[in-house]
């Protein structure tokens, strides 16, 4: 027994069938003819030429994307810097003007002239000393009027039930 065998029978077969000697003189038939095999590699060459496409095609979107993501950070760099000048100048102005911060009813602060700013003033003065508060007294009867009108119901309301 010689020591470079394989142990394993299977394989010694396969080995031994795939050796040219054992083959014959033709070698093995081939499984694909000529044609098929040309048709195959024309259509494997076009589908990769596709992907190398469509490689290209999403590199170049990718690039697009990174450009304008640049671009748009830099316009809104620009604007910031924009804002913060005009509001600093908005600011300037407004205390070169006497402007005064006025909050209106919902909350939203405003900056006004002085004018309007006294203007505004004037006429929420008036609206708060026009307006008419109830007394405690008058509300607390208004209560008990309704609790003994509810009563009254309620026993009205039993005494149809009862009969």
């Amino acid at each position: 027994m010689s020591i470079d065998r394989d142990p394993d029978p299977t394989r010694a077969a396969d080995a031994e069938a795939a050796r040219p000697e054992a083959q014959g003189a033709a070698g093995p038939e081939p499984v694909l003819t000529a044609s098929e095999t040309a048709a195959i590699e024309a259509a494997f060459r076009e589908e990769l030429r596709a992907e190398h496409e469509a490689r290209l095609e999403k590199l170049k979107a990718q690039k697009e994307r990174a450009r304008s993501a640049a671009r748009e950070g830099r316009e809104n760099a620009r604007m910031l810097a924009e804002n913060t000048v005009k509001e600093r100048l908005r600011e300037q102005f407004q205390k070169e003007n006497g402007y005064k911060r006025y909050t209106d009813s919902t909350g939203r602060e405003f900056w006004l002239p002085p004018e309007e700013y006294a203007f505004r003033m004037k006429r929420r003065e008036g609206r708060q000393r026009n307006r008419i508060l109830e007394p405690a007294e008058l509300n607390k009867r208004r209560i008990w009027l309704f609790y003994v009108g509810l009563f009254f119901l309620a026993v009205l309301v039993g005494a149809m039930i009862a009969r």
